[in-house]
């Protein structure tokens, strides 16, 4: 027959046991006074955390990470709203600003199109930042604007900018009725031994070297020598050496081939 273990001194009982659990909660005093102290102390602070290892209905505080993976979506689906909202805005607040030189062309308006950009097919095309303008005038029928590109990476990259940006501008203006020429100048900075710059921290430093025109795109509008069709063109010309020596390398036009 097994002989009871003696009980050492301070070690309770089963009955003490109990009525001691009873009585401590999540802060681990059992004095009543200090616990509601705690309890109120935790609340204030934001540190309360209710979780009864005696209670039947949630023993473990698993519905606290049910709570967290509610939270966690609510944030996702919250994010996401305020993505597609300012995507929106965006695309709103450039629709309004958008310019179209069809219905008006002037110094202002040239200005406002070369600063936020024109519409091009179902978007829109934006310009470099530094630009200057040579004539806006309906009275003339002439466009001339001179554009500095300090983003481009290369010369056969500046050019491809180019024509794409003096396509659609000079599309835009000549849908205008009293346009009929519109010249766009492309430059670009260089530094002393003549390579191009490049602006840093997302345009916030510009180049400094001197300005240097590469490339002109000149559009023309004639009237029809049919009944059917227009009569619009685009000229390139005062094309950099360097520029046509890297355009020929890239397309394999070398020269002398």
């Amino acid at each position: 027959m097994d002989t009871p273990k003696p009980r050492r001194a301070n070690e309770l009982t089963d009955e003490e046991a109990a009525e001691l659990f009873a009585r401590v909660d999540h802060t681990g005093h059992d004095n009543e006074l200090h616990a509601a102290k705690q309890r109120a102390y935790r609340k204030k602070t934001g540190h309360s955390v209710e979780v009864d290892p005696l209670s039947g209905e949630d023993p473990s505080g698993a519905d606290y990470e049910k709570k967290i993976r509610r939270t966690s979506v609510l944030f996702i689906v919250a994010t996401l709203a305020v993505v597609i909202a300012a995507q929106v805005i965006v695309a709103l607040n450039r629709r309004a600003t958008t310019t179209n030189l069809a219905q008006e062309v002037n110094v202002g308006t040239v200005t406002a199109a070369l600063r936020n950009g024109v519409s091009w097919g179902t978007g829109y095309t934006q310009f470099p930042y530094e630009f200057t303008i040579q004539e806006a005038d309906e009275n003339t029928g002439r466009v001339e604007v001179t554009v500095v590109d300090s983003d481009s990476s290369d010369e056969a990259d500046t050019f491809a900018q180019a024509q794409i940006q003096a396509t659609a501008f000079g599309i835009n203006a000549l849908q205008n009725p009293h346009v009929n020429t519109v010249i766009y100048h492309t430059a670009v900075h260089q530094s002393e031994s003549g390579k191009m710059q490049h602006s840093h921290l997302n345009g916030l430093l510009l180049p400094t070297g001197k300005i240097k025109n590469v490339v002109t795109f000149t559009w023309t509008k004639n009237p029809a020598k049919g009944s059917n069709g227009f009569d619009w063109s685009c000229n390139i010309s005062g094309v950099d050496d360097a520029m046509a020596e890297r355009i020929r390398e890239k397309t394999g036009l070398a020269t002398g081939e």
